[in-house]
């Protein structure tokens, strides 16, 4: 979950996205949720990336970036830590920062 957070806080220091850190917490939130979700379902990591792509509505370029390293993380994690509590759990690490 480090590298995921590191990413977010990379994206939450760009003058790119000005936007507070709770609110690019949460959207990295739903990122991993969805992640998890397909990971558990049995969805491959390049599906689920295009799954989550496709729900896209605004700043499409730029989540775009972080959309796959945030999603390879989660499949770069063991199986066990897939569970409901994830991403909660990354979202309090996230906001911690």
């Amino acid at each position: 979950m480090k590298k995921i957070l590191v990413l977010v806080a990379a994206l939450m220091a760009s003058p790119v996205y000005a936007q507070d850190n709770a609110a690019v917490c949460e959207v990295s939130q739903g990122f991993v949720t969805q992640a998890v979700d397909a990971r558990v379902e049995g969805m491959s990591e390049k599906e689920a990336k295009k799954l989550i792509k496709a729900g896209l509505v605004e700043n499409v370029l730029m989540w775009s970036l972080v959309l796959g390293p945030l999603v390879s993380q989660v499949y770069d994690l063991p199986m066990d830590k897939m569970t409901p509590e994830f991403s909660e759990k990354f979202l309090q690490a996230c906001l911690d920062q």
